[in-house]
């Protein structure tokens, strides 16, 4: 609620552009959008205004109209030649007939009198904000109907006809398995595309179910140009207008002739071979063997002895099939969570435990197997023995570790790069991540997440890409307006890696937007403060500020050892968050030891 009007989410997704020159006006309104929007850019005049406008994805313009160097409408009529459909709401007095003549020409329809009522422009920017979510929600269900179809034309056979059944339309999969050219298949007559000969009319069942308004499913036959035979597995349906009057008829399918035709030889074979028991035995000792094959098998008693085990379970771990008698399942599996007791609970609760697991080779190799342990049941319903099926993960592991390698790679080179567009060297962001995990480790974070936010703390200061060379390489302090625009780097940074659902991706996003948030709450971009700081953002804040303090930056010279340790005792709960500032106190020297080996 603000101000009596209800805000939905919708505002809080949206960048605004403002753009006023009375500094009392702007200050009160700034105050009140700032926490109600996702980010809000500030120009004095239209020329700033149109700066900005041209360096960030802008939602909706709020603009007072008489300014000056540039007016609020020359802006806009210079925005919409960019961007025809950006919302704008303009402000202005009641006076200013002939401004608002020529914001009705360019296409605004929101305005706010002077003096602003803080309810009625919020009114306005959730008006528009709830147009631009609906814009978007009705763009993703496009998209997605788009993919839809898509991935119908690509994977499955689609043909339209009119009333009369004649073929108005048929994508490439259709026109390919009837062996007619596009032009030819489209002149032609359901009649004279489908069969009934062998498929119980199912072509009159269709065109009878179809014309009464109802969908049809079935197998029917189609036939070729060179007059062979084809199944299709079919679905069709009528197609209706506003006055739900059919207009025309669809169908959708999968050539099934393959399968069609196996089933007929199956059940040609079964009757040919109905009464040769002995037949039908070799038969499914055929698919026993292909089983056996494929998957590793293992079987056991209730306590854990193998009973047994195929060939491709010794051959995996090495064993023959009598010397795997000797073992017991659980001395081969290195798992710690792994007890029959476990599994027995499981069949109890009526579940099949599927998971990963080690196995331990005969030459003391690891093999990591993805199991499945099910029951097996005497005629009384009990459990006699226990049936596990593997399958031999490792490549996939190791194809994993591989992809890992290669984002963390890819991270620390990105690190580098905004590191060398800031003129420092590239060894910084190698400190940066080892002083991390070092930090991290001490801190009492898992081996995964001081692995994870190793790999991303490169990641940092990637938004200083984005940032202009003039204020990057500029000697000496910066002043408010620079150090404003430097600021932003942390959100630019955050903006290129946040959409990725990639953990790595995502936690460096994190790093590279809550790197300069401070423990007290005085940081930017978000002023959060304590735990509000994810910990891997406040780790790289004193690796990074540790690191800058002790090496020659092109704005300051390096600083004593000395000099920047009483420097974190005095921004210790300010700055910093202490217990890590504990940790560096307690850890110089293998901080240093760090420092020296990157050097």
């Amino acid at each position: 609620m603000f101000n009596g009007v209800d805000l939905s989410d919708s505002l809080k997704e949206l960048t605004i552009l403002y753009v006023e020159d009375d500094i009392m006006t702007r200050e009160e309104i700034v105050f009140s959008l700032e926490s109600e929007v996702k980010y809000i850019h500030v120009a004095k005049n239209g020329e700033e205004g149109l700066k900005l406008f041209g360096e960030h994805m802008i939602d909706i313009v709020l603009t007072d109209i008489k300014m000056p160097i540039m007016d609020g409408l020359k802006m806009v009529e210079q925005m919409k030649l960019v961007h025809p459909n950006i919302p704008v709401v303009v402000m202005t007095a009641f006076n200013d007939t002939d401004y608002l003549f020529k914001a009705i020409e360019l296409g605004i329809r929101q305005y706010v009198t002077k003096p602003v009522s803080l309810k009625k422009l919020m009114s306005s920017l959730e008006e528009i904000a709830e147009q631009i979510a609906l814009r978007k929600k009705t763009r993703r269900q496009e998209l997605l109907l788009e993919q839809y179809k898509e991935a119908m034309d690509k994977t499955m056979m689609v043909c339209k006809s009119d009333l009369s059944g004649r073929i108005t339309y048929a994508n490439a999969n259709r026109i390919e398995m009837s062996g007619y050219d596009a032009n030819e298949f489209k002149q032609m007559l359901c009649s004279e595309v489908y069969e009934s000969d062998r498929v119980e009319n199912h072509f009159m069942d269709m065109i009878q179910t179809t014309q009464n308004g109802k969908l049809w499913n079935g197998i029917i036959q189609s036939k070729r140009k060179d007059g062979s035979k084809t199944f299709i597995d079919l679905s069709a349906f009528p197609i209706f207008d506003e006055n739900n009057t059919i207009v025309e008829y669809m169908s959708i399918g999968n050539d099934v002739t393959e399968l069609y035709q196996y089933r007929e030889y199956l059940e040609d074979e079964l009757a040919n071979n109905r009464k040769n028991l002995q037949e039908t035995l070799h038969f499914l000792e055929q698919y026993e063997d292909a089983l056996q094959q494929a998957t590793a098998v293992c079987h056991m008693s209730l306590e854990g002895k193998i009973l047994g085990a195929n060939d491709t379970f010794c051959n995996l771990l090495g064993y023959t099939k009598e010397s795997i008698l000797e073992l017991s399942e659980c001395a081969l599996c290195k798992s710690e969570n792994f007890y029959i007791e476990e599994i027995l609970s499981s069949f109890k609760a009526q579940k099949v435990i599927k998971k990963e697991m080690k196995y331990k080779h005969r030459d003391g190799m690891k093999k990591t197997f993805e199991s499945i342990f099910v029951p097996i049941y005497d005629t009384k319903g009990n459990v006699v023995e226990i049936l596990s099926m593997h399958h031999d993960i490792n490549e996939l592991l190791e194809l994993n570790q591989e992809i890992t390698k290669t984002q963390h790679e890819v991270l620390l080179t990105l690190g580098e790069v905004a590191e060398n567009k800031s003129e420092e060297t590239g060894s910084h962001v190698k400190r940066v991540a080892a002083y991390s995990k070092f930090l991290a480790e001490k801190y009492g974070l898992s081996e995964e997440e001081t692995t994870m936010l190793e790999m991303v703390a490169p990641m940092h200061d990637i938004g200083k890409i984005a940032i202009a060379d003039a204020i990057l390489h500029k000697p000496g302090r910066l002043t408010f307006d620079e150090m404003e625009i430097m600021k932003t780097h942390a959100y630019k940074g955050y903006k290129m890696l946040s959409h990725s659902d990639r953990p790595l991706m995502r936690y460096a996003s994190i790093v590279a937007l809550e790197h300069h948030e401070k423990y007290d709450g005085s940081g930017y971009p978000n002023g959060l403060e304590k735990d509000e700081i994810h910990i891997f953002g406040r780790i790289v804040a004193v690796a990074d500020v540790f690191d800058s303090l002790l090496n020659e930056r092109s704005y300051k010279k390096a600083w004593p050892l000395e000099d920047v340790l009483d420097y974190f005792v005095q921004q210790s709960g300010k700055h910093f968050d202490p217990k890590l500032v504990a940790i560096l106190m307690e850890n110089i020297e293998e901080m240093q030891e760090i420092s020296d080996a990157h050097a």
